[in-house]
């Protein structure tokens, strides 16, 4: 059976070539129903319809039919202003606008102002989904941030900079990404922190300055998920690496891989795994300065502080991260008493992993040439369990975590409970 013709129905605002190019079908082709679940499962992802539906009629032969694509618009524009408070940044106030949709052509723009007690951060983003008319996504990037960290270790870390990416599909399951970012990096130390009586960390007080951070990196990505916002089945791995040191002050190998796995047992009852791991490690004699180093614990490690876990200064206090992590999650997401309207999700989770590593250079005290017995560095693990719930407010999508630490080392610092904007829903 052919397909006879391809009608698109419903879309009032979106252009008709966007929705026809996630279709992994056209007209002429043979029907096949396998390349007609992917063109759906396509047309969700994008985001712009509340639903779509995709139907075979009889066509103008015995061996011709007619699919019918019907699309329900959603909005696809927001305005935000916002202010709140969160576990993480104390006071929040944001003001956003995004377009996933701009012009009807599938464009995505983001222009965004952040301000909190931790992170401040302008930033403005455009993406064309399909640059020239092809099949690759591309995009730049423009950014100010401010990171204020002395409540975990003492500095002040400032970024300013921009940069082009572009994505191109391997095949309907695979997808290969390439980026270049130039950006000007200053890591600030308090007046007085490294001189006098009571100095501080010598394993941060070397950090201080400024720096142009010049690098280019890919990301390969493989997602074979049954649905793109709910997956019952299926898995997703990626792996990135970025290579600083194109020109610059920073010469580093950032190598990242995580994957994800996806298993419903039941109706509302899914279980999933998820292992992520990542290592830093500097060339032509650099080391890895504090702020190219890896942090976990907050949102990437219940039950622990952000940076609470990991290399530290004991004398100070002073997280001072790590060039090496891994992290393992198992979570069960489990059926709600309330019905699906209230946009409550709960799961019950275990996360274990581990994270250190620092350059030699800064385990020796620069005063004896000796290692330093107040910098901790080691590979110990790190164990949490409990529930998260899940809440799509009318505020936006909001985390709430409860957390039993079950490994930790005695200069940890850990957390029962927090609540956090969710990079998920």
């Amino acid at each position: 059976v052919y397909i006879d013709r391809i009608n698109v129905v419903g879309n009032t605002r979106t252009l008709d070539t966007v929705i026809r190019r996630e279709l992994m079908v056209g007209e002429g082709d043979a029907f096949n129903r396998s390349l007609v679940e992917r063109s759906r499962n396509n047309l969700r992802a994008l985001g712009f319809f509340k639903d779509v539906k995709i139907e075979e009629t009889r066509g103008s032969a015995p061996d011709r039919s007619v699919v019918n694509v019907t699309v329900e618009e959603q909005p696809t524009g927001e305005l935000s202003v916002g202010a709140g408070f969160s576990s993480v940044d104390s006071f929040v106030l944001n003001l956003g606008i995004t377009e996933r949709n701009f012009r009807g052509r599938g464009q995505n723009v983001v222009a965004r102002a952040e301000w909190g007690s931790l992170r401040q951060q302008i930033d403005f983003r455009f993406t064309e989904p399909k640059f020239l008319g092809r099949d690759v996504r591309a995009g730049f990037d423009l950014f100010h941030t401010r990171y204020d960290l002395s409540k975990y270790s003492s500095y002040d870390y400032r970024s300013t900079g921009g940069g082009v990416r572009v994505t191109y599909p391997l095949n309907g399951y695979a997808s290969f990404s390439a980026r270049y970012f130039l950006k000007s990096d200053e890591v600030v130390i308090p007046y007085g922190y490294c001189g006098g009586v009571g100095a501080g960390s010598s394993a941060l007080c070397d950090q201080a300055g400024s720096y142009l951070n010049s690098s280019a990196g890919y990301t390969l990505l493989v997602n074979r998920l049954n649905d793109p916002v709910r997956p019952t089945r299926g898995w997703t791995a990626s792996l990135r690496q970025d290579f600083a040191g194109i020109g610059g002050d920073v010469n580093y190998i950032r190598t990242e891989a995580d994957t994800s796995w996806y298993y419903g047992i039941r109706p509302n009852w899914v279980v999933s795994l998820q292992g992520q791991t990542g290592y830093v490690s500097g060339w032509n004699g650099d080391p890895i300065r504090i702020n190219d180093r890896f942090f976990k614990g907050g949102n990437t490690f219940r039950g622990f502080e952000t940076a609470g876990m990991g290399s530290r200064d004991l004398r100070t206090t002073d997280a001072l991260g790590g060039n090496f992590y891994a992290i393992g999650t198992i979570e069960l997401t489990v059926p709600n008493m309330l019905p699906d309207e209230y946009g409550i999700k709960t799961s019950l989770f275990a996360d274990v992993g581990t994270i250190g590593k620092l350059d030699d250079r800064y385990l020796i005290d620069p005063a004896t040439g000796m290692r330093n017995p107040n910098i901790v560095d080691d590979l110990a693990l790190r164990a949490a369990a409990g529930i998260s719930i899940h809440w799509r407010s009318p505020m936006g999508p909001i985390r709430f975590d409860l957390s039993k630490v079950l490994a930790r080392e005695d200069y940890d610092k850990t957390e029962t409970f927090r609540f956090s904007t969710s990079t998920q829903f």
